[in-house]
C-alpha cells in the first residue's frame, strides 16, 4: 500500500466516485458534515499523496446527492440529483466546475417525480452523456434515463 487517506468530518459522509487527474485526484459523494442543507454534495480534490488540496459543497436547504464526476481539461463535471431545486421531488443535477470548486454552469432535468443522474462520461461531441434514473417518465416505477448534452450541459433541440 502507498498510501492511505480518511476525510474525517463530524456527521455521516458518503463517497460514491474517485477519478484520477494529471495532479492527483477527484472524489465525489455527499455529507451531512457540512454545506447548507440537510445533505450536500461534496467534492474534493486531492493531491497525488491522497491530501486534500480543497473541497466543497454545492446544495441547498434540502437533499442533494453527489453520484459521479468526469475531470474535464478546465475542471470537472458532476452529476447526482437535487431536491432543493427545480420539482418538489429529485431532479437530475448536472454541475460543471472550474479547477478551483467554483460553478461554472448547472442545469437541472426532471419531471415530477424522481429522477438520479448515477454516472456521467465525456463524450465524442465534447458534450456530455448521463446515465441516471427516472420515474417522472417511461413506465416502470423507475426506468433507465440517457441524456447527451452539449458542453454546456443542454440538450440541444431537434428542432432546426
Amino acid at each position: 500500500m502507498l498510501w492511505t487517506n480518511t476525510l474525517i468530518e463530524s456527521n455521516s459522509d458518503q463517497a460514491f466516485s474517485i477519478k484520477e487527474t494529471g495532479d492527483g485526484y477527484i472524489l465525489i459523494g455527499t455529507t451531512t458534515s457540512l454545506g447548507m442543507g440537510d445533505k450536500d454534495i461534496w467534492l474534493n480534490k486531492l493531491d497525488e499523496s491522497g491530501n486534500v488540496v480543497w473541497q466543497k459543497t454545492y446544495g441547498g436547504e434540502a437533499l442533494e446527492y453527489g453520484f459521479d464526476v468526469v475531470p474535464v481539461s478546465d475542471g470537472y463535471v458532476f452529476t447526482g440529483s437535487t431536491s432543493s431545486y427545480g420539482t418538489m421531488f429529485y431532479d437530475l443535477w448536472v454541475i460543471k466546475v472550474d479547477l478551483n470548486g467554483e460553478n461554472v454552469w448547472n442545469q437541472i432535468y426532471g419531471g415530477t417525480m424522481i429522477d438520479i443522474g448515477r454516472s456521467i462520461i465525456k463524450n465524442a461531441s465534447g458534450g456530455f452523456t448521463i446515465l441516471g434514473q427516472t420515474s417522472s417518465y417511461g413506465a416502470g416505477e423507475y426506468d433507465f434515463w440517457i441524456i447527451k448534452t452539449d458542453k454546456n450541459g443542454i440538450v440541444p433541440s431537434n428542432e432546426p
